[in-house]
C-alpha cells in the first residue's frame, strides 16, 4: 500500500501541470460540464480553485468561466474533486497571438442604371425551411470513455456471463453514480474492488479512482463486447 501511494504521488507531481487535447470528453466529469472545451486537466488532492488555474497559466475568474459547473467563487474550494478533469480553455494548447488589423481598400465604382424595360420583374422566390421532426433530429453527443486495450482492459472483460458478470456490472454502476464521487487512490483500499480487475489494473501504475472509472464507464457503455 505504501509503495501504490509514493507511486500515485510521483504520477502527481509529473501530471500536475500537463493540458490533455481529446476528441472527446474524458471522464469523471461534475455535472454541468461545458460541451464546447477542447483542453482539459486532471485536478489532484488539494488543488483548490486558485492553485489550479495558477498551475494552468489561467486567471482566476477566467478558470470559473471556462468551468460553470464549479458555481462561481462560492464553489471554491469544494467543488474541485480530485481526479476529475476540468476545462482549462479551448485551444488552449494552440493559443496564438491576435493577428495585426488590416485595412481593406474600397473602390468606388459609378453607378449605372440598367436599360428600362417594359415587363416587369417576376417576383422573388421564397423558400420557407421546415423544421425537422423529432425522430429526425440528431442526438446530442455523449461523452466517450477512453479505454487502451491492455491488461486492465482483459480483466474487465473476462468476467464471464452469470453471477460475476452481473456482479461487476452492479459494482461498476456503483461507482459511477458515487456521491461525492470516489477518490481513492489506492487499488488495495479502493471499496470492493473485483480481484482480478484490482491486481492486473494496478500494473498501470496509475491512481486507482481515475482508472477504475475510466474502465467501468467502457464495461457499462458495453464497448468492450465490441473487441
Amino acid at each position: 500500500m505504501k509503495i501504490l501511494l509514493i507511486v500515485s504521488a510521483v504520477l502527481s507531481n509529473a501530471l500536475i501541470t500537463k493540458a490533455e487535447r481529446f476528441s472527446y470528453t474524458p471522464l469523471p466529469i461534475q455535472s454541468g460540464f461545458p460541451s464546447s472545451c477542447t483542453d482539459f486537466a486532471m485536478a489532484y488532492p488539494g488543488d483548490t480553485c486558485e492553485s489550479f488555474a495558477i498551475k494552468h497559466h489561467l486567471a482566476f475568474f477566467q478558470f470559473l468561466a471556462f468551468n460553470p459547473q464549479i458555481g462561481g467563487p462560492s464553489g471554491c474550494p469544494q467543488n474541485v474533486a480530485a481526479w476529475n478533469w476540468y476545462c482549462i480553455g479551448p485551444n488552449s494548447g494552440t493559443r496564438q497571438p491576435a493577428p495585426p488589423k488590416t485595412t481593406l481598400l474600397t473602390t468606388t465604382v459609378p453607378y449605372s442604371a440598367p436599360p428600362a424595360s417594359t415587363n416587369p420583374p417576376p417576383p422573388p422566390k421564397t423558400t420557407t425551411a421546415k423544421p425537422l421532426s423529432a425522430a429526425t433530429q440528431a442526438p446530442p453527443p455523449t461523452a466517450v470513455a477512453s479505454c487502451q486495450i491492455n491488461d486492465c482492459f482483459r480483466a474487465f472483460k473476462q468476467a464471464p456471463p452469470g453471477l460475476v458478470r452481473s456482479s461487476q456490472s452492479s459494482w461498476c454502476t456503483s461507482i459511477l453514480n458515487a456521491n461525492p464521487p470516489i477518490t481513492e487512490p489506492s487499488y488495495t483500499d479502493f471499496p470492493d474492488i473485483p480481484n482480478l480487475p484490482a491486481m492486473q489494473c494496478a500494473k498501470l501504475s496509475m491512481p486507482a479512482a481515475p482508472v477504475m472509472s475510466s474502465y467501468c464507464s467502457c464495461y457499462t457503455q458495453g464497448q468492450m463486447d465490441m473487441v
